[in-house]
């Protein structure tokens, strides 16, 4: 969804229309906390993958969301 850069240009995020960029102003702040929670719970277009992802590999997913933020 989010692309190979978090820009959200992956192609998923073709058909579903606003799937957020990583590093704009409104997300690059994003603690650590509120994303493992929306990985968890899912937020607006973002489905909950609680189910299918391990915690220590959302934890894992959260530091590659910051490294993305940081392009």
């Amino acid at each position: 969804c989010h692309g190979a850069t978090g820009k959200g240009d992956g192609l998923v995020g073709a058909i579903y229309k606003g799937v957020p960029v990583y590093s704009s102003d409104a997300l690059k702040n994003m603690n650590d906390g509120h994303i493992f929670h929306v990985i968890t719970f899912g937020l607006n277009r973002m489905w909950a993958h609680g189910s299918q992802i391990s915690p220590a590999d959302r934890w894992k997913i959260v530091q590659y969301v910051h490294q993305l933020q940081a392009q």
